[in-house]
């Protein structure tokens, strides 16, 4: 089965494009360096991170030398396992909740095969193709992670940096930034030449998840992406690669999330616009509202 599709952004860098939004979920990248290949993100499962590096292998004819995990979210690290071996970087903060993240899923072992009966039962009793679709995810998600937890490793960085790490290969330079909270407490960005490989504080097409994060904090980390000179290609954590138009459609939803979450009503009975019924990762839809609701003590 293939987990991504490669496509050639430039000379020596590829975008992972996710094609499973369960075993694979978010898409990753490749990055010849010349002397070493670097991935950025690992994907949400050992049978997605083995595709990825096999990958990796084939196109730069070189083996993996550096993994960067953009943040703690475990469709961006459940595969760190995979690359043993490998120099796998984060930020400080990224590792600190990687770690509390693996901790915790460890622990949630006993709990899967309850959430998995209730999540049929919200299958069952879903009323629109919206909410069939947000649990039949749901659902596959539960049954992978339940079926994965007897091989899990919870694999951390062997390497942290703060705000600025440079890694320099034969032919150029790869340099990995943070400039605050967003999506997450801090993300990981990559930069290449003039690719701009930016995690989750891009999706394409996609929910964006806020509830970890901030999300006026993630319109300034945007603003900060829009202050970086000569991107001509965006490779987002979700969703199709584009140009910079890609940090403007970031903005607009992310302020389209924000309004809803002061006139929505119900939580639970919440439906998408209709401008975003088809997108994916439709779970950050309600999830978003909750803690929107919850920040204005609703």
């Amino acid at each position: 089965m293939s987990y991504f599709i490669l496509e050639a952004v430039s000379d020596g860098v590829w975008a992972a494009i996710c094609q499973d939004p369960v075993f694979a979920m978010s898409n990753a990248a490749i990055v010849d360096l010349g002397d070493t290949t670097l991935v950025f993100d690992s994907s949400m499962s050992v049978n997605a991170a083995l595709e990825l590096k096999s990958l990796a292998e084939q196109v730069t004819h070189k083996p993996v030398s550096y993994l960067v995990n953009s943040h703690h979210h475990l469709d961006h690290c459940l595969g760190n396992q995979v690359f043993v071996g490998t120099t796998i970087i984060s930020s400080q903060i990224t590792r600190d909740l990687m770690q509390a993240r693996f901790a915790r899923l460890a622990s949630e072992a006993g709990g899967f095969a309850m959430a998995i009966e209730q999540t049929k039962q919200q299958l069952l009793s879903a009323s629109t193709v919206w909410e069939q679709n947000l649990f039949t995810l749901e659902l596959a998600e539960l049954e992978m992670l339940q079926a994965f937890l007897p091989q899990f490793k919870a694999t951390l960085p062997s390497l942290t940096f703060t705000n600025v790490l440079e890694i320099h290969g034969l032919n150029r330079v790869a340099k990995i930034l943070t400039f605050g909270s967003g999506h997450t407490a801090l993300d990981a960005v990559l930069l290449v030449d003039d690719v701009l490989i930016a995690g989750d504080l891009v999706v394409h097409q996609h929910l964006g998840f806020i509830a970890h994060g901030n999300p006026e904090s993630w319109l300034e980390r945007l603003t900060d992406l829009e202050q970086i000179k000569n991107i001509q290609q965006i490779i987002p954590g979700h969703g199709a690669v584009g140009q910079t138009n890609l940090l403007t459609a970031m903005k607009t939803q992310l302020l389209e999330m924000i309004a809803l979450g002061q006139t929505v009503p119900s939580v639970a009975t919440a439906q998408p616009p209709t401008h975003w019924l088809e997108w994916g990762l439709p779970a950050s839809y309600r999830a978003n509202l909750e803690f929107l609701q919850q920040r204005k003590g609703v």
